[in-house]
C-alpha cells in the first residue's frame, strides 16, 4: 500500500488553493470539476493535496470555531516537516499565516507549531533532529 493524497473540502476552493500556494508554496497540478463541483489538485511538499468545493446537493455543516487542537474523533490535522521551524514560522507569518500553537518542544528532538488554515483546519509544522525510521 502507498499513500496517495489528502482531500479537503472548502466552501471557496480558489481562496483555499491560493492560501496553500502562498503560505506553503504548494503548486497547482490541475483545476477542474468533480460532478460539477470545483476541484484543484496541488503538489504540497511532494504529496498530492486535493481541494474540492461543496456540491449543490451536499449538506455540510459549518465548522465550529477551533478552540482546541482535537475538536473531534478522526483525522485532526496533517503535518509537514521543515528544516528550521523558527525560520519557517517567521516566513509564514510574513505571508499572513496565523498560528494556533506557537513553536514549542513536543518531545526531545522534535519541535512543533500549528498554523490555522481555511475553514478551521489546523496544520502541524514540525522540525525533527533525526528522521523517524520505519
Amino acid at each position: 500500500m502507498k499513500f496517495d493524497h489528502i482531500h479537503a473540502k472548502y466552501r471557496d476552493v480558489e481562496k483555499a488553493a491560493e492560501y496553500y500556494e502562498k503560505i506553503f508554496g504548494a503548486k497547482v497540478l490541475a483545476r477542474g470539476a468533480l460532478q460539477g463541483t470545483p476541484l484543484v489538485r496541488l503538489n504540497l511538499g511532494g504529496a498530492m493535496f486535493v481541494i474540492s468545493g461543496v456540491g449543490k446537493d451536499e449538506q455540510v455543516p459549518d465548522p465550529a470555531t477551533r478552540e482546541k487542537l482535537w475538536p473531534t474523533i478522526g483525522i485532526g490535522h496533517f503535518g509537514v516537516v521543515v528544516d528550521d521551524l523558527d525560520k519557517t514560522v517567521q516566513e509564514m507569518k510574513a505571508k499572513g499565516a496565523v498560528f494556533f500553537v506557537e513553536p514549542r518542544e513536543a518531545t526531545p528532538g522534535t519541535r512543533i507549531a500549528f498554523v490555522k488554515a481555511p475553514e478551521e483546519d489546523i496544520i502541524e509544522i514540525l522540525q525533527r533532529d533525526k528522521p523517524i525510521t520505519t
